[in-house]
């Protein structure tokens, strides 16, 4: 993690982090690129129109299959998904070999305007922790820090499919300090969460209590006290 890079907080931009000096950010850069506009085959990304979706991936399909939906509001064969999750490996590992963590962190920061972002910079030193990993993670200097790296390596807890108002899937669960039910926060509303048979999502420890975590993938994760 020998950069050469420098920064320095640019106070007129919110505190943004003006880069000078970087090796590999370029590199960095280009690889995303290729990320984002790689589009296999047999996937699809008309997620606005569902009659698209089905018209370009069912003659792909063997009887029986199903369309897989993924992060983004993408669409893919069950060929497809596997193909995609292949090339976003790749895509780590590659990042990983050709790319300076600290550099990559520095970009990530001002991406996700962690100078401003309630969260700070909790997006960005995740990206190096899923990349390079915690010992890493934990050697970057960082800005606008709100989260320990052991803290964002919490145990990410399986909990299956969770719901709120309408059916809609949350993206944050709170756990009642009084009596451990769950909610979330719709519309400046707390609403409660259910499980998947339509009851009220518990706490399952009631060191659970009083605290948020992020919902994603079906697991509990990002665990904090407000």
């Amino acid at each position: 993690m020998a950069t050469t890079c420098t920064v320095e907080r640019n106070w007129d931009c919110d505190g943004m982090l003006t880069i000078q000096n970087d090796q590999t950010l370029k590199t960095y850069q280009a690889i995303r690129k290729e990320q984002y506009e790689h589009v296999h085959p047999e996937t699809c990304w008309e997620f606005s129109d569902i009659k698209k979706v089905f018209a370009k991936l069912k003659p792909l399909m063997k009887e029986g299959e199903k369309i897989i939906q993924f992060a983004n509001g993408g669409f893919a064969t069950p060929k497809g998904w596997e193909m995609m999750k292949a090339f976003w490996k790749s895509i780590d590992e590659r990042i990983r070999t050709e790319c300076d963590p600290q550099e990559v962190y520095y970009y990530e920061y001002n991406n996700h305007e962690s100078a401003i972002n309630f969260e700070g910079d909790t997006d960005a030193i995740q990206i190096i922790i899923d990349i390079w990993g915690a010992d890493i993670a934990r050697k970057i200097k960082r800005y606008s820090k709100t989260m320990t790296v052991d803290q964002l390596l919490l145990e990410n807890i399986e909990v299956g499919t969770l719901l709120y108002h309408d059916n809609q899937t949350p993206s944050n669960v709170w756990f009642s300090h009084e009596d451990g039910k769950a909610y979330t926060m719709n519309n400046c509303i707390l609403s409660p969460v259910y499980d998947g048979n339509g009851h009220q999502f518990e706490a399952q420890d009631k060191t659970w209590w009083g605290l948020t975590a992020q919902y994603r993938d079906n697991k509990l994760c990002r665990w904090h006290k407000d």
